[in-house]
């Protein structure tokens, strides 16, 4: 980690604009966009050059109600992702990996099976059995077939009774209790995915299927997305995925990355699917889709519809069918790869006119997959 006296601090160029679904930062040194989650802009934002690294664990810690180690071993790893993106000054000559990771081990005691989320391939090389069990139990979903060669290697490693983990040029830790590391693990793949997409649309969504036929269930944080999706893989329905999603730019075909299901507390009395949870973190749900129901993964289908949802206690039931610019908004509101889309706006607009795409606000997750039903031709 840095010097107790380091001041993190933005480049000049770097302006960030918080929204609905994260913040959007533009860094104009270099002519890029990057979306980060509302964590991470948090944190980027408070990075100004006055703040020590413990001031900073101290402001995140009351912003979010969150003890200071639990805090630190947060922003940590985010402070390698932003700094990775060369989105803070240096003065330090060693790569942002180096300098926040604990000293790697010389040989590995465990190696894992090999798994594949979109275009990102993998195997996994752990220090301790116990966990790399726990680290393969929380990824099955996404074991590959036995012909795909891992690209690159997902390492979890022990050091000073703490853990840390890296995956390309991704990293968690040091310091890190041995509870946390399957959720930490989940964290970095999803990065990953993202970082690693060369050709697709990345949307934020839970995607549900029938018959070959897919509905995107797009929001921002905590509008509903994966107790939708997990009521109804409950209730019968494939399983794509409920992060990221991506959609080929000219097919229009949808591609899942089917992770465990993530909801957090106030979903468990919605669900009550207990037996499907993973337990692999004290905060949230990680449910098994396989769990819900056998059979329920799905690795590609054909676009049928969007939902953008919002929980609203009290709502009316029904969707309400967007517009094309509505629609273009949204999508490129809920997207992960800005400029990519933006490159493609007339293939966008095109979509939305030959896929529906509807708002809704929801107050009831079984009305919700009666409507997910009628929108793919179920009932």
């Amino acid at each position: 980690m840095q010097e107790d006296d380091d001041r993190p601090s933005r480049h000049d160029g770097v302006v960030l604009s918080p929204e609905e679904y994260g913040w959007l930062v533009l860094d104009r040194r270099r002519g890029r966009h990057h979306r980060l989650n509302p964590t991470a802009g948090v944190i980027l934002s408070l990075c100004d050059g006055t703040r020590t690294l413990d001031e900073l664990v101290a402001d995140v810690s009351d912003h979010y109600g969150l003890e200071p180690g639990e805090a630190a071993t947060q922003i940590r790893p985010l402070l390698v992702e932003v700094e990775a993106l060369g989105l803070l000054m240096s003065d330090d000559a060693a790569p942002a990996v180096e300098r926040y990771r604990s000293p790697r081990p010389l040989g590995w005691d465990h190696t894992g099976g090999t798994y594949s989320a979109l275009d990102l391939h993998f195997d996994v090389r752990c220090t301790d059995l116990t966990v790399l069990e726990t680290i393969e139990r929380s990824l099955h979903t996404l074991r590959a077939g036995p012909d795909t060669q891992p690209a690159t290697h997902l390492d979890v490693w022990s050091h000073n009774a703490g853990w840390s983990g890296q995956l390309g040029s991704r990293t968690f830790g040091p310091g890190l209790p041995a509870e946390y590391v399957a959720e930490q693990v989940i964290g970095l793949v999803n990065q990953s995915v993202v970082a690693r997409n060369r050709r697709r649309w990345l949307v934020h969504a839970s995607g549900i299927e029938h018959e070959g036929r897919c509905v995107l269930v797009m929001g921002p944080t905590n509008s509903g997305k994966s107790t939708i999706a997990a009521a109804a893989v409950a209730a019968g329905f494939g399983y794509l995925g409920d992060e990221v999603i991506g959609v080929d730019p000219i097919t229009r075909q949808v591609e899942g990355y089917p992770k465990p299901i993530t909801i957090n507390p106030g979903s468990k009395v919605v669900i009550g699917a207990g037996d499907a949870d993973l337990g692999i973190s004290w905060r949230n749900w990680y449910l098994d889709p396989e769990l819900l129901h056998a059979g329920s993964i799905r690795r590609t289908a054909s676009l049928r519809a969007v939902l953008i949802a919002r929980h609203s206690p009290g709502a009316p039931i029904g969707p309400t069918p967007c517009d094309t610019s509505d629609a273009v908004e949204a999508w490129m509101a809920n997207s992960f790869n800005v400029a990519r889309h933006a490159a493609h706006v007339d293939n966008i607009e095109a979509m939305t006119r030959s896929v529906g795409f509807y708002r809704y606000e929801h107050d009831d997750v079984a009305a919700t997959v009666d409507t997910l039903a009628a929108l793919l031709g179920r009932i």
